[in-house]
């Protein structure tokens, strides 16, 4: 971890990923950082959040199509979703951690899920696609 706070003037409370680096926070700031944020200059009070994915509901996803729900934060305003690149329709920003959307029709296997923010960062998770196996008895 690389973190560098050059100048801080109040009060900052900074939880740091990866080459964070602060170069100047004056006022109150909060910063959650992933990889590689930098902050040059906060004035007054912000919270800065990675864009993370936790999770997608439900798994696997259905190969016809469906819809789901992503976890995560940092999402903002007029999220997209595609998979393997192919668009998601009915995108709907629910909050800052939650999208629901509708999947393409997909083939079964694995595929990569990826949000990208209104202000171009993305952020990539692993969905499976197929069957989902229930096991009504164990014995017989």
């Amino acid at each position: 971890m690389a973190i560098t706070a050059s100048k801080i003037v109040g009060y900052a409370v900074v939880r740091a990923g990866p080459n964070l680096a602060v170069s100047k926070i004056v006022g109150y700031a909060v910063v959650k950082p992933g990889p590689n944020l930098a902050v040059a200059k906060v004035v007054g009070y912000a919270v800065v959040t990675q864009l993370r994915i936790d999770g997608v509901i439900p798994q696997p996803i259905n190969a016809s199509g469906q819809g789901i729900t992503i976890y995560g934060s940092g999402f903002l305003a007029t999220p997209t979703v595609s998979i393997d690149g192919s668009a998601a329709t009915s995108v709907v920003l629910v909050s800052g951690s939650v999208i629901t959307c509708t999947t393409p029709a997909l083939t079964p296997g694995i595929h990569v899920l990826t949000v990208t923010n209104g202000d171009g960062k993305t952020i990539n998770i692993n969905v499976y696609v197929g069957t989902r196996v229930t096991i009504t008895a164990l014995f017989s």
